[in-house]
C-alpha cells in the first residue's frame, strides 16, 4: 500500500479549485394569505430559512445584510415588490448573488376532530418555496408542500375557506392541543427543505489529486474538497465521474463510487468502494494532462448519491 503525493502544485492550482465555494442565497420575500395569522407566518418563514441554512449548502443572506455588503448595487427591497423572472432580476441581482429565495404560506389552520368521544387537533399547513437563479434569470424550482391530517371522524372547527376540500396529502398527525398540533406539523419543514435541496442542488465536489492511497493498481482511499461546512456527513456516498474533452465537447462518464469515512471542516476522507482501478487510471490521465499544461484537464468530480 503506497501513498502518492503530487508536487506539481503550481500547474495543479491553475486547473482546479482547492475548496468548493458556497453559492450565495439571498432571502428576497415571503408572503401570506389573509387567512394565515402573522404569528404563524413568521414561524413558518423562519423555520424555512433555518432549514435552508442547516443544509449548509448556501451562504445565506437576507436583503438587509446584502445591503450592508454592497450599498451601491443593492437597493432596499420593498415589502410589496413582486419578483418577476422575466425582468432584470429585480433589485437584488448583484455579481455576488447567485440565487434568491421566495416563499408563500397559503394555509395554516388547526382543525378540531371528534372520534368515538375523543377530541383531538390537527394542523393543516400548505406553503410554497421558490428558488430563482439570478444569473440565468430563471426559476430553478417551485414546490408546494401540503401537510394535512387524515380525515378521522368529524371535523368540527377550524377550517378557513381556502382549506375546504384540502384533506389530501401527507398525514401530519394529531395532538391534544392546538399549539401542539402546530408544533407537530412544523417539524416536517426541515425534512421538506432538506429533500428539496438534495434533489435540486446535490452536493458536488472534486477528488484531490495530491493525496490518495493505491493498492495493486486500484485507488482505495482519497480526499474530496467538500466537508462538514458544505453539509457532508459520515457515511455519505458519492458517485465519481471523469470528464473528457472530445472535439470541443465535454463527455462525463461514471467511473466509480466512494463513501465518506471521516469529515473535516472543508474536506472529507473517503474510501473507494467501486471502480478503484478505473478511478486510478482516470486520475493518472488527469495528472498527465495537468503536467502537460493541457487547459482541458478536468479533475475527477463527485456527486452525492440520493
Amino acid at each position: 500500500m503506497g501513498r502518492k503525493f503530487l508536487f506539481t502544485v503550481v500547474a495543479f492550482l491553475t486547473c482546479a479549485t482547492i475548496y468548493a465555494q458556497k453559492e450565495r442565497l439571498i432571502v428576497h420575500q415571503f408572503t401570506r394569505s389573509s387567512e394565515v395569522s402573522e404569528g404563524d407566518f413568521i414561524t413558518v418563514k423562519n423555520m424555512v430559512i433555518s432549514a435552508f441554512n442547516e443544509t449548509e449548502r448556501f451562504e445565506m443572506l437576507d436583503a438587509s445584510q446584502q445591503k450592508m455588503i454592497d450599498k451601491e448595487s443593492v437597493s432596499r427591497v420593498s415589502s410589496n415588490a413582486i419578483y418577476d423572472v422575466g425582468s432584470n432580476a429585480g433589485n437584488i441581482k448583484t455579481k455576488a448573488n447567485r440565487y434568491a429565495l421566495e416563499g408563500a404560506v397559503s394555509v395554516c389552520d388547526v382543525t378540531k376532530q371528534e372520534y368515538e368521544g375523543t377530541v383531538s387537533y390537527a394542523c393543516i399547513l400548505v406553503y410554497t418555496v421558490s428558488i430563482i437563479d439570478l444569473e440565468e434569470n430563471t426559476t430553478v424550482v417551485t414546490e408546494t408542500f401540503k401537510h394535512t391530517p387524515p380525515p378521522v371522524g368529524k371535523i368540527t372547527e377550524g377550517l378557513g375557506s381556502s382549506t375546504l376540500g384540502l384533506l389530501a396529502g401527507r398525514a401530519s398527525g394529531e395532538a391534544n392541543t392546538p399549539d401542539k398540533a402546530k408544533q407537530k406539523v412544523f417539524k416536517h419543514i426541515n425534512n421538506d427543505i432538506k429533500k428539496l435541496v438534495n434533489d435540486e442542488f446535490p452536493l458536488k465536489g472534486n477528488v484531490f489529486a495530491e493525496d490518495y492511497t493505491v493498492n495493486k493498481d486500484k485507488m482505495t482511499a482519497c480526499f474530496i474538497n467538500i466537508g462538514e461546512a458544505h453539509g457532508v456527513g459520515d457515511g455519505d456516498k458519492f458517485t465519481i465521474f471523469e470528464t473528457i474533452i472530445r472535439v470541443g465537447t465535454e463527455i462525463v462518464q461514471e467511473i466509480g463510487e466512494l463513501t465518506v469515512v471521516t469529515v473535516h471542516k472543508d474536506v472529507a476522507e473517503c474510501k473507494i468502494n467501486k471502480g478503484g482501478k478505473e478511478v486510478m487510471k482516470a486520475m493518472e490521465r488527469y495528472i498527465e494532462n495537468v503536467d502537460a499544461g493541457d487547459a482541458n484537464a478536468r479533475p475527477l468530480k463527485v456527486i452525492i448519491k440520493k
